[in-house]
């Protein structure tokens, strides 16, 4: 039939260089229940907080489908209070 459309495709490339520092260690305090708390919390942090590139949200649909979230949260409010404002404050009897 035809070329397999896969065989043109580049596996990614290391996209885990991130703008943002890594983690300082801790620093020591002397009292070994703190310091080696410290050091696990520490290392769990530096952990999770390295998402590869290739998993992490993509940035242009979250910050749309965060726009949209709050536009309809808004209209949702606003008609719920003019409902309220309907309700309490009825029309006056024209005569």
């Amino acid at each position: 039939m035809g070329n397999d459309p896969l065989d043109v495709l580049q596996p990614p490339g290391e996209a885990d260089a991130w703008d943002e520092q890594r983690l300082a260690p801790p620093a020591e305090t002397g009292i070994y229940a703190v310091d080696a708390e410290a050091r696990k919390l520490h290392a769990a942090a530096d952990f999770l907080g390295t998402v590869s590139r290739r998993y992490a949200t993509p940035v242009a649909p979250g910050v749309i489908v965060g726009l949209l979230i709050v536009i309809l949260v808004y209209y949702l409010a606003t008609s719920v209070q003019n409902a309220f404002f309907d309700a309490l404050n009825p029309a006056p009897r024209r005569g």
